[in-house]
């Protein structure tokens, strides 16, 4: 694995899976045991850790498991909620927002009363290239049924997916905590059929 930056970094490393569905672990040159997953694509997909600046760490699979990163999926009061060592993510069931966000180190709530973070506006837009021009005050599309599912859970990350509609348009979000890492990825594809109209 090698790391084009300048610091050190612990983040995903995502292989391709052919041959590899034999092998629960992988080991580094400290002889540490950590975790891998199989992607629903097949990839199989690990955390690297404190891999230096402008250098590599050498990784080699094994058919012993390793423990958990510590990544766990729940339903709870109308939401599906994802623990780590790190943060707690509460995401509502009936609308794809992300109710809550805890972090685990001093418990601040991120999104403070707000519940409804990590969701789009469509606003009707009369004006061109060079310029918006609002025509009203938005539609937030938690107003909207979403589909929310736990689609992956294992022992690196579980991923919900959140897909809503409005219009011709669809949307999907894939939310994705590592138990590893200290943040959320949420990889979203759009396929936008609207006009004279923007999403924010």
């Amino acid at each position: 694995v090698w790391n084009p930056l300048s610091y050190t970094r612990t983040d995903v490393v995502r292989v391709p899976a052919d041959g590899l569905k034999l092998f629960h672990a992988v080991v580094g040159s400290d002889g540490k045991k950590i975790p891998i997953q199989f992607g629903e694509d097949g990839t199989m997909v690990f955390v690297a850790r404190n891999v230096p600046g402008f250098g590599h760490e050498v990784y080699c699979p094994v058919r012993s498991p390793a423990q958990s990163d510590g990544v766990a999926a729940r339903e709870e009061a109308g939401s599906v909620v994802i623990d780590t060592r790190f943060l707690t993510c509460s995401i509502d069931k009936s609308t794809g927002a992300m109710r809550s966000l805890k972090l685990a180190k001093d418990g601040w709530e991120v999104f403070g009363r707000s519940r409804d973070a990590n969701t789009f506006q469509i606003f009707s837009d009369d004006g061109d290239a060079w310029a918006i021009v609002y025509k009203d005050s938005g539609t937030h599309l938690t107003s909207l049924t979403a589909s929310v599912k736990v689609i992956e859970a294992g022992p690196v990350y579980c991923k919900v997916r959140v897909e809503r509609s409005a219009g011709a348009s669809t949307f999907r979000q894939d939310v994705t905590v590592y138990g590893a890492l200290d943040r959320i990825d949420v990889p979203t594809r759009i396929d936008w059929h609207e006009h004279g109209k923007l999403l924010k």
